[in-house]
């Protein structure tokens, strides 16, 4: 298949190398030029040996590079740029030019438009043309850097290149003073020395026997490692203390004064071997907060004061608050008017909280009110359609204006009449279950309901017969009132039990 687009060295550029090759001069090839074909809408041209000049050139500028092929090294790859701000013509044919302004090679390209901004497109548009050349060797690259514009790949290949130079370099910064910095010291030993006048660098075995070390440092490292650096910044020494593990070290400057010696423990298990002063020890901090007593008060129903007393460190302003509310009543349980067997429910368990922290100020009294349990009406034998009696609630227990926890809700009376059905339990933490009504007239099926449990003990149980019972642990509820059918008699609510209040310290 017949080529369509190609490159040609034109009758100048053969004689030029010719010549070139006879004489064993170098070709400079310096510029590359662009052009239409002849027009907008000109065909493409065919390259011919004997042009001086593209038929419709409109841009000429320097290279970007010429180098060799990568893949064929007899060839060569002119590159040239043309930037956002030039264009709107077609390129259909390209030049090679050497430093005397003479065509040497022609080509044809496939024809592509290079827009212009204002058009409303605009690109960098990347030119190459591929020659043959006899001798590789005999072409020289000419190239204005101010002017050239360098594609991603030229400007990674240039950095590439000058970081290698820079860093296989013997002396990449020549304007420093210090250029190497040599050992001339090793395996000597430093004793009955004055340190002051050790400022050759150097490796060094040190030895202090009987302080026989001038300006040496003031805890006076035995034996170990003595390190000497010198840099234009100045003049370090460094002692290893083999013995302890210590680092010692110290700095000359350049008005010839030296630093005082510093200290730091590699392997240190105290804070002074890091020359910390202003920490806690592990010795104070056992006695703040590990060494001392655990004290608790602790509040029945009623109210009190707790006082935390002069005496108290400020440790001891950190508080653990355990408290719950009064338990509920529970509710009433009787007959209705056809004799059936109407259960209460039990009463809920008062609010609480188990180790809850809070931070007191010390000596400002603290009011506690501890709520009481509640207490049961006295219930009447149901003549008429109607609820029974509910359990009454729980009082609030307080600690100060820092918490208030509310007592539990009675439970609900059992109601008599059409629809008669179990009281239901009380509202609470936890509720109350409801008393077990099933209509029936025998009394050992008519159970109260059990009274919530609270956070120290459990509320009255729900059970047959007359007498409820009231709540076991602080702040529970208690159980609801029930029937014993062999003599008729109806019963109040079990009582709750008072709520409870501890701090710990």
């Amino acid at each position: 298949m017949t080529a369509t687009f190609y490159t040609i060295a034109t009758d100048i550029g053969n004689a030029k190398e010719a010549n070139a090759i006879a004489l064993g001069l170098r070709r400079k090839f310096v510029a590359l030029a662009v052009g239409d074909g002849g027009g907008e809408n000109a065909p493409i041209p065919t390259p011919k040996p004997n042009q001086k000049a593209l038929l419709g050139e409109w841009r000429r500028a320097p290279l970007n590079s010429l180098e060799p092929d990568p893949k064929n090294p007899s060839q060569l790859i002119a590159e040239q740029i043309i930037p956002e701000n030039e264009g709107g013509k077609w390129i259909r044919e390209m030049a090679l030019i050497d430093e005397d302004g003479d065509l040497c090679y022609i080509s044809n390209a496939p024809p592509t438009y290079k827009p212009l901004l204002p058009e409303g497109s605009g690109k960098t548009q990347g030119l190459r043309m591929v020659i043959i050349v006899s001798n590789v060797a005999n072409v020289e690259l000419k190239i204005d850097p101010s002017v050239v514009l360098a594609t991603r790949e030229y400007a990674d290949k240039a950095i590439t290149v000058a970081m290698k130079a820079h860093s296989d370099a013997v002396d990449p910064h020549p304007q420093y003073a210090l250029k190497n910095v040599t050992v001339t010291a090793r395996n000597q030993v430093v004793k009955d020395t004055d340190l002051n006048t050790l400022t050759t660098a150097g490796v060094y075995a040190y030895a202090h026997k009987d302080g026989g070390n001038a300006n040496a440092p003031e805890w006076a490292p035995k034996s170990g490692v003595m390190i000497v650096s010198a840099t234009y910044t100045g003049v370090t020494q460094v002692i290893h203390d083999l013995a302890t593990s210590e680092i010692s070290s110290r700095v000359r400057l350049g008005n010839g004064d030296w630093s005082p010696w510093s200290r730091q423990a590699l392997r240190g298990t105290t804070l002074d071997a890091y020359g910390i002063a202003d920490a806690y020890t592990k010795a104070v901090i056992d006695a703040k907060f590990y060494t001392r007593e655990q004290a608790v008060a602790m509040f029945a129903p009623g109210q009190a004061v707790f006082e935390a007393t002069a005496d108290f460190t400020p440790v001891r302003e950190d508080n653990w608050l355990t408290m719950i509310g009064g338990g509920g009543v529970g509710g009433s349980g009787g007959r209705d008017m056809n004799g059936v067997m109407i259960p209460g429910g039990g009463g809920g368990a008062g609010q609480w909280v188990y180790r809850r922290y809070v931070k007191l100020p010390i000596g400002v009294p603290v009011r506690v009110t501890i709520g009481a349990g509640g207490k049961g009406a006295a219930t009447v034998l149901a003549s008429t359609s109607g609820p029974l009696a509910n359990g009454g609630t729980g009082g609030a227990s307080s600690f100060g204006t820092y918490l208030t926890l509310s007592g539990g809700n009675g439970g609900g009376g059992g109601f008599t009449g059409a629809g008669s059905v179990g009281g239901t339990g009380g509202k609470g933490w936890p509720y109350g279950s409801s008393g077990e009504y099933t209509g029936s007239t025998v009394g050992q099926t008519a159970r109260g309901g059990a009274g919530g449990n609270g956070l120290f003990g459990g509320g009255g149980p729900g059970i047959h017969g007359y007498q409820a019972t009231s709540a076991n642990g602080y702040g529970s509820g208690g159980g609801g009132g029930s029937l014993y059918y062999m003599n008729g008699a109806d019963s109040n609510g079990g009582d709750g039990s008072g709520g409870l209040c501890i701090v710990e310290w």
